[in-house]
C-alpha cells in the first residue's frame, strides 16, 4: 500500500482521490482484470486531465454529452 502511495505522489496525483476511484472502479466491475494497467497512477492522471478536457467543469457534466 505505501508503495502506490509513493507512486501516486510521485506523478503528482492526490492518493486519496485515485484509490478511491481505483477502489470503486475495480468493486463495481466497470474496469476487468485486463484493463488493471490503466489504474496506475499515471495512466489514471492522464485519463483524468483528458476528461477535464473533454469536459470543463465550467461548462457541463459529462452527462449533459450523453
Amino acid at each position: 500500500m505505501a508503495s502506490l502511495v509513493a507512486s501516486a505522489k510521485l506523478d503528482g496525483v492526490e492518493p486519496q482521490a485515485w484509490l478511491t476511484d481505483v477502489l470503486e472502479l475495480m468493486v463495481s466491475g466497470r474496469t476487468k482484470a485486463r484493463e488493471l494497467e490503466q489504474l496506475l497512477p499515471w495512466a489514471w492522471k492522464a485519463e483524468q486531465l483528458a476528461t477535464a478536457v473533454k469536459y470543463p467543469p465550467s461548462r457541463c457534466s459529462p452527462e449533459a454529452y450523453a
